[in-house]
């Protein structure tokens, strides 16, 4: 009965170590599921946020392409100075004339005096680029001047294939300042007595 008894104990006890094996079993199995559950959160979340960043370069890089488009070159104010200064021993005048509907008329805006001595500053503005003495280039610029010291008279138009068109160039004028960063120039043209050696007189 004795030896009947230990046999019990002996299959209770083997009963018991494999159902420790089966609870270790299923423990790491759950930890296994626990893991890979953890694993897979981490990957999501790593696919999210590069994602995410994509999507921020994109717009980052379209924000920047929009802000350069958007502030071209025409989309600036360019300005130039054209000062006129009277270096002769007489006053000049300066009479602007414009083609308007195919007939030759006085601009009153770029028409002035210059008294001996003096100078004269016209200012011009416009956008994309520097703008052209006398905004030639502009349908209300001016086509046609007569610069006279009230004995002699000479003429520049800027149509002229003879060379008589000096002050609707720019390169005819001295740079005074060239600020290109500011988008600001200033020229300057110098009237002598020699200008109107050769001129023609006016009729009394």
């Amino acid at each position: 009965m004795a030896k009947s008894f230990i046999m019990v104990l002996e299959l209770a006890r083997n009963k018991k170590k494999r159902r420790s094996k089966l609870d270790g079993t299923k423990e790491f199995r759950r930890y296994g599921i626990r893991l890979s559950i953890h694993s897979l959160t981490g990957l999501v979340n790593y696919q999210i946020i590069m994602i995410m960043r994509k999507i921020l370069i994109i717009s980052i890089t379209a924000f920047t392409a929009a802000l350069f488009i958007g502030c071209s070159d025409s989309d600036y104010s360019y300005t130039s100075n054209y000062i006129y200064k009277n270096d002769s021993s007489r006053d000049i005048t300066m009479k602007s004339y414009n083609y308007a509907n195919g007939d030759l008329l006085e601009d009153a805006n770029y028409t002035f005096v210059i008294p001996a001595g003096k100078a004269h500053t016209l200012r011009f503005d416009t956008e994309g680029g520097f703008p052209y003495p006398f905004m030639w280039t502009s349908p209300t610029g001016a086509d046609y001047i007569v610069i006279s010291n009230g004995e002699k008279q000479f003429t520049n138009t800027r149509h002229s294939s003879t060379g008589e068109d000096k002050l609707f160039r720019s390169e005819t004028y001295e740079i005074l300042k060239n600020n290109d960063k500011k988008r600001n120039r200033t020229y300057q043209y110098i009237f002598t007595d020699s200008d109107f050696e050769n001129a023609t007189h006016i009729e009394p």
